[in-house]
């Protein structure tokens, strides 16, 4: 991965949030170290740094969720919340993605995708709430 090919998906004080095609990366920039943050079938079309940078989001093909401890949480794909194993589908696609409080995500999918276009994730939790 390189400079030329990296788009920014969302920043803060002290990091960037960006991917090169299906790839995302988060880059620490006191340091320039780079983190894999997970990936999407498709670029991303939307990425969120939480306000306490404990949290970079990346969506598009499903959710990506990676914590500044190292965890990546996905949500949205085939086998991972809400859609299970069995899931006749291999991911929902995602619109947007927005923060509503400290830790919770607003997460609105592509119409067609299920019956309910508005999601919520509760980070601390990692639990997925449908809106409407």
């Amino acid at each position: 991965m390189t400079d030329s090919t990296l788009r920014r998906l969302a920043e803060s004080k002290n990091f960037l949030l960006a991917h090169s095609f299906e790839s995302v990366v988060v880059i620490d920039k006191r340091d320039g170290s780079t983190r894999d943050a997970g990936d999407h079938y498709g670029d991303p079309v939307a990425g969120l740094i939480t306000p306490d940078e404990r949290w970079y989001v990346s969506a598009g093909e499903g959710v990506q969720c990676f914590s500044a401890e190292g965890t990546l949480l996905t949500f949205f794909r085939r086998g991972t919340p809400p859609l299970g194993p069995e899931s006749a589908v291999p991911a929902w696609f995602v619109s947007s993605v927005n923060l509503n409080a400290a830790q919770t995500l607003i997460v609105t999918l592509e119409p067609n995708d299920c019956d309910a276009p508005e999601w919520a994730i509760d980070l601390d939790t990692a639990t997925v709430t449908k809106l409407r």
